[in-house]
């Protein structure tokens, strides 16, 4: 597997930008009217359009961690808590120029995040750490912070999954059925045994390559470990449920082809070795959560 080391990219303001941070200060954005206030904007009928939905919940509410509908139309995203802090483009093609600049909101194809962290206290809004959220979503697009809203009232607000209550099937954690942010806000941290089809290694199996990133199992090579609900091989439909293995536990994983009952859990206690603290590391770190661990196999009676 290629080692790939996630770089962040954040966003989410109404400017025309080349590639690349814009500016320290105000965004020099002109967005149309009746748009909802973007920290930071100068235009006129930015900053004084009200939000169109009342808000159900007062800034600073909000979770440490956990869903979040953005109730405004449009907000920025930061390197940084604070108005001085920059706002990159998204990188939609590496040699895009100017890169278009991605937004957040309810009239963006990103109207939910997953809080990470917060709050914040900068330039009189509280800020959170968060990552944009889209259906059924395996890894993570673009991370950084936002601001929960102004004296007005909040422009996020508390979502609460619906999580899957017991008995749970495999059927319900593969990738069609359930997003990765929603395994580990449901399910972080958790045991979870499940029945499967413990696939064969493919033709084209290879050994891990060289990975410059630690935890090694966990961030890059997996050993190809896959369960799905009906017997099937490794390629095919996402109907499955990808795992890894900590070569150096003393999980012995039974041979394939087989009927198996594994116990695994999201948000691994590893996956805080994943990255530091630094904020380019975030990103990584939370997809080492996403993934699944596997704790104990053995083959199903």
């Amino acid at each position: 597997m290629t080692t790939r080391k996630s770089t962040l990219v954040f966003t989410f303001v109404l400017l025309t930008a080349a590639c690349g941070p814009a500016s320290s200060g105000a965004d020099q954005s002109q967005p149309a009217p009746n748009l909802s206030p973007v920290p930071g904007s100068t235009s006129t009928a930015s900053a004084t359009a009200p939000v169109e939905t009342t808000p159900s919940s007062a800034p600073g509410s909000l979770p440490v961690e956990g869903f979040a509908s953005v109730v405004a139309d449009r907000l920025n995203m930061r390197l940084a808590p604070g108005l001085d802090a920059d706002v990159v483009t998204a990188v939609l093609t590496p040699d895009c120029d100017p890169c278009h600049p991605l937004q957040v909101g309810r009239d963006t194809p990103y109207p939910e995040l997953y809080l990470l962290d917060g709050p914040a206290q900068a330039d009189g809004y509280a800020w959170y750490l968060a990552a944009t959220v889209t259906a059924a979503a395996v890894t993570t697009e673009y991370v950084g912070w936002v601001a929960a809203g102004d004296e007005t009232g909040a422009w996020l607000v508390p979502h609460e999954p619906d999580c899957l209550r017991p008995p749970i099937e495999l059927s319900d954690l593969t990738y069609p059925s359930l997003s990765r942010f929603e395994a580990i806000a449901c399910f972080g941290g958790q045991a979870l045994t499940v029945r499967g089809w413990y696939v064969d290694l493919p033709a084209d199996a290879e050994p891990p390559g060289q990975c410059i990133a630690q935890p090694a199992w966990l961030v890059c090579g997996w050993g190809y470990h896959m369960l799905r609900p009906q017997p099937s091989g490794y390629y095919g439909d996402a109907n499955n449920l990808k795992m890894k293995v900590d070569p150096t536990s003393n999980v012995q994983m039974p041979p394939r082809g087989n009927w198996v009952l594994v116990t695994g859990m999201w948000d691994h206690p590893g996956a805080q070795a994943c990255g530091s603290d630094a904020q380019e590391d975030v990103q990584l770190r939370l997809e080492c959560r996403m993934e699944f661990v596997v704790t104990s196999a053995r083959l199903a009676e």
